[in-house]
């Protein structure tokens, strides 16, 4: 099958993303930070195919990648990690529990991404490793970590010079986010502390590239969700009926709008104390709808 299109937006001297397709589900973004003769990687996408992308643009670079991130431990951004054997490959050492423990649900994830059934089976992951000790990175990159937010452990990669900011799945611009293994709170929490930072330019997970602006919407949207969620937990009242009564506002025309579902029930878990900050497993079980 045809891949999604790919674009490599040149967003600095030595920074550059490559924005994949809409964003829809499993078509996840990356970026390259490039230093020198060496480079940091942020996430790999899905597949070796998808990623190969980023070893081209290394090559016309004449760079090695020295350092793989992974900003979470899902699937769309870390299956091409095979790609990069002789680099250090890090990510937060929950993600890396995670990505340890989870093996490969392949059925899962075929349900989840019918557009890739089949793909998975034969789909071979590089664990990474914690950041714990982390050397210096390229262009003074610095890694912010979160636990829990957006999954069990997120990380984004921030460039003070140049006010850049790769925010992994912390952010969605222009597709709903997805809040199936994190907690809503923190996620909110996490997204004031990149705001905080003031950047210029945003490279979501998911999505085209933006700016403050835009992680203040993701930001608003959660904070809408949470508090609807915990309103419906005081009054009784059902998901279904919750949902028929939440208005997403300025976000209702993104795509994948199925999912605020999920990340409602999440808000409503979270609100009658069945997750928290020490445990997030608990799935909520209309993601079940979510599967084809």
């Amino acid at each position: 099958m045809a891949l999604p299109r790919q674009e490599v937006v040149d967003l600095a001297d030595g920074v550059a993303a490559v924005i994949h397709g809409d964003g829809e589900a499993g078509v996840s973004n990356a970026g390259l930070i490039v230093d020198g003769g060496e480079a940091l990687v942020v996430d790999t996408m899905m597949f070796p195919e998808m990623g190969q992308v980023l070893v081209d643009e290394l090559a016309r670079r004449s760079v090695a990648a020295r350092v793989v991130v992974n900003t979470h431990h899902h699937v769309d951004h870390i299956g091409g990690n095979t790609l990069f054997p002789e680099a250090k490959l890090l990510a937060h050492p929950r993600t890396v529990e995670t990505v340890e423990a989870m093996g490969m649900p392949a059925a899962i994830y075929d349900g989840f991404m019918p557009a890739f059934r089949g793909r998975f089976d034969d789909l071979e992951i590089r664990a990474p490793e914690p950041t714990n000790g982390l050397a210096p990175l390229p262009l003074g990159a610095e890694l912010r970590g979160y636990a829990p937010a957006h999954t069990p452990g997120d990380t984004a990669v921030w460039l003070p010079a140049e006010r850049m900011l790769f925010t992994g799945d912390l952010c969605f611009f222009g597709v709903t986010p997805l809040a199936v293994q994190g907690l809503v709170s923190t996620w909110i929490a996490a997204l004031d502390d990149l705001l905080a930072l003031q950047p210029a330019v945003v490279v979501p997970g998911h999505g085209p590239v933006g700016g403050a602006s835009d992680i203040a919407l993701v930001r608003d949207h959660l904070a809408a969700l949470l508090s609807h969620g915990r309103a419906a937990v005081e009054t009784g009242a059902s998901l279904d009926d919750a949902l028929a009564e939440f208005d997403p506002g300025p976000v209702s025309d993104w795509i994948e709008g199925e999912r605020t579902l999920v990340n409602l029930e999440r808000a409503m878990q979270e609100a009658r104390g069945e997750i928290g900050r020490d445990d997030v497993s608990a799935v909520p079980p209309s993601f079940g709808r979510l599967l084809q």
